[in-house]
């Protein structure tokens, strides 16, 4: 079933979220030995959880928009890459916001 346009006619909406607190390295558990190497090397730590802090996603709202099937004319699973023809892991872009203290 096609969804009715009538109910999409407001406009682009964009969407974005704050989040605060301490995360988890992207990066924990994932290091190579070549990258913690390096990290020695220049003398830096490597951080598993940040300290308190802020960070804003914003978006445009495509990453919600779901491709359209042309043969059936139904929309495809968020996710589903239709050229590869399989599942993949929906990529969202972070930006930190950080507080320089004078």
């Amino acid at each position: 079933m096609a969804p009715d346009p009538s109910k999409y006619n407001d406009g682009n909406k964009p969407v974005a979220i704050i989040l605060e607190g301490e995360f988890e390295s992207y990066f924990k558990n994932r290091l190579t030995p070549e990258f913690e190497n390096t990290l020695k090397i220049i003398g830096v730590k490597f951080k598993e959880k940040s300290a308190s802090t802020k960070q804003i996603i914003i978006s445009d709202a495509d990453f919600s928009k779901n491709l359209v099937n042309t043969t059936s004319g139904e929309t495809e699973d968020i996710g589903f890459n239709k050229w590869e023809r399989r599942f993949q892991g929906i990529k969202i872009c972070t930006f930190k916001i950080c507080r320089i203290l004078a």
